[in-house]
């Protein structure tokens, strides 16, 4: 029996978290052994914990923030545990799992090695040398990459530019089931839509929307004070796409009906534009 392996950064809650665990609980358990590692202290550890039919691992030093020291730990840790293991495949989310979690595979042979892009850890916020830095780390470990995902066809085109790949990717949006939220709206919740900004007759549709400090500091600030509450306000209503903040907003999983809320791709926003779709 084959083992798969994932590797994602921490089990907090969000959407490469969602993906991760929802790949590896979805593995036909009658030909492969499901693992699943992560660094500690993520809330949705437990519930990882309790899925059928898959092994969770926690490497200790693996963790968001960088450091020379817990990297290099988790690294070896990392190693240590996929030489035991032997997978035939291991799949990487997030940027600094995909970045430790690969180059351990490779060490340790690992014949495929993928990774999911949820989002990269490269924005305009950072210093030109960062950027070019962690461009750079990104290309070269995308050598020893064997197939990378995308869940947004924007995060393809951009890596394309940065040179992280060319042939050896696929865009895999994830989906959500939306027969729940077909019911016709109340006038009450026309009204919540209404206070929230767009015309009665334009729906915003979201699944989720959470934004990082590392992706865009000023949207993080804001979504702290307006988000939490009027987002599942949303919610409540018609959930159909996720959206992910970057130099656009983004409408993943199906259109965005923004009328009115100054559209200017098909399913993209401005930045600029997101009070007007949330707040």
């Amino acid at each position: 029996m084959d083992t798969i392996c994932h590797i994602i950064t921490k089990l907090e809650l969000g959407g490469a978290q969602e993906v991760a665990l929802y790949a590896a609980s979805h593995l036909d358990r009658t030909r492969f052994r499901s693992v699943l590692m992560a660094g500690p202290g993520g809330m949705l550890t437990e519930e990882a914990r309790r899925l059928p039919g898959v092994e969770i691992i926690i490497v200790p030093s693996l963790g968001r923030r960088i450091h020379a020291f817990s990297d290099l730990l988790a690294f070896v840790q990392l190693l240590g545990l996929l030489r035991r293991l032997k997978p035939a495949i291991v799949h990487t989310h997030s940027s600094k799992a995909g970045i430790v979690g690969r180059w351990a595979a490779w060490c340790a042979g690992v014949p495929l090695i993928l990774h999911t892009v949820h989002g990269y850890g490269i924005t305009p916020a950072q210093p030109c040398l960062v950027q070019r830095l962690f461009t750079l780390l990104e290309r070269i470990t995308g050598w020893i990459t064997t197939h990378w995902v995308t869940v947004a066809e924007s995060d393809a085109r951009k890596g394309r530019q940065w040179g992280l790949f060319t042939t050896n990717v696929s865009v895999i949006r994830p989906g959500i089931d939306g027969s729940p939220f077909r019911q016709p709206l109340l006038p009450a919740e026309r009204k919540r839509l209404r206070d929230l900004g767009p015309a009665a007759t334009g729906v915003v549709r979201l699944e989720s929307a959470q934004i990082h400090e590392h992706d865009d500091a000023a949207a993080h600030e804001r979504s702290q004070r307006i988000l939490p509450g009027r987002v599942m306000a949303i919610a409540l209503v018609h959930a159909m796409a996720a959206i992910d903040v970057g130099p656009h907003v983004e409408c993943r999983n199906a259109p965005c009906d923004v009328r009115g809320a100054g559209r200017e791709a098909p399913g993209q926003l401005p930045v600029k534009k997101l009070e007007d779709v949330v707040g």
